[in-house]
């Protein structure tokens, strides 16, 4: 039989409904457009206690796929980051999946398709928002409005919620533990996996559902969403770039968000997702500030981990 070539690593932490839903997309991938393609869909649970095991053994139990299970002990996002790394050794190619989305069958099929089209290291695409619910404001604002670029585009950013690498330019990195409990884990990987010269393009058909729960489509958390991003993209800056020149631009980075967030209030004129907007602007300010004077914002909360 022929030995897989990718390896699909699927992260999960103590939600065991949302990862049965994406646990079953995983192993609904069909190959059309690179019919050649084997996976093996590598599952690695971050809780101690080992929580997704019963369901990945009841759900393997009769499936076709070849299936991995790794219970990453150690909590922390980057460590799980890293476990999947270490279990792809063996392979070609790696992929990512997190375990609050669920990918369509042709998924994984239109990553490899635009990787091997366009001679890619990386190929990432959109991660479109699927709600328990959302008030109108929410939507009409495009708070978790997908990317929209084309097929083959060079991408600002990448996340590692959706992406496919080939195994030699990823297994030469490590995720940053520093980001643990902060997340900007893989903004910090993939920013160093760029400045070696690889090449990371876009796949606008290789569209993942992200779910999103009622409490993130507050006033509250979308601001302080803002916050965070801000706070981790300039620790990812100050990290990769040190010295008075990054720590001068994304202070004036930082200062232009909150004047222009301010003078934007009166503007919004009573409307909700302007007003979301113009604090959004204020608070990612905040972030930047408060990360070049070395604060990190935690935004995962689990025991026994602590904020760098």
């Amino acid at each position: 039989m022929q030995k897989p070539q990718v390896n699909l690593c699927l992260l999960t932490y103590k939600r065991p409904d949302l990862f049965r839903r994406a646990f079953e997309s995983a192993l609904s991938q069909v190959f059309v457009r690179c019919p050649d393609v084997r996976y093996r869909v590598t599952v690695v649970d971050n809780d101690p206690a080992a929580s997704a095991r019963p369901i990945f053994e009841e759900m393997a139990n009769g499936s076709r796929a070849e299936l991995a299970y790794a219970s990453e002990m150690k909590p922390g996002i980057a460590r799980a980051r890293n476990r999947a790394l270490d279990e792809s050794e063996n392979f070609e190619f790696m992929a990512f999946l997190d375990d609050d989305e669920v990918a369509p069958p042709n998924w994984l099929d239109n990553l490899m398709a635009a990787l091997r089209k366009y001679n890619a290291d990386v190929v990432t695409g959109p991660v479109r928002p699927c709600f328990e619910s959302a008030p109108d404001w929410v939507i009409q604002g495009g708070f978790f409005a997908e990317e929209q670029r084309e097929t083959g585009s060079i991408p600002k950013f990448v996340a590692s919620n959706n992406v496919l690498m080939k195994c030699g330019v990823a297994l030469r990195f490590r995720f940053d533990e520093r980001f643990n409990n902060t997340s900007g884990e893989d903004t910090h990987y993939f920013m160093r996996i760029r400045d070696t010269g690889a090449k990371i393009v876009w796949s606008r058909e290789a569209i993942v559902e992200e779910f999103v729960p009622a409490s993130r489509t507050t006033e509250e958390w979308i601001v302080q969403r803002c916050y965070s991003n801000g706070n981790r993209y300039t620790r990812c800056c100050l990290y990769l770039y040190p010295g008075a020149r990054t720590v001068a631009v994304r202070s004036v980075k930082g200062i232009a968000f909150i004047l222009t967030g301010l003078l934007s209030l009166p503007l919004a004129r009573g409307k909700l997702d302007r007003k979301v907007k113009s604090w959004s602007k204020v608070k990612r300010g905040i972030g930047i500030c408060s990360a070049v004077i070395g604060k990190a914002d935690v935004y995962y909360r689990k025991p026994g981990v602590t904020a760098s």
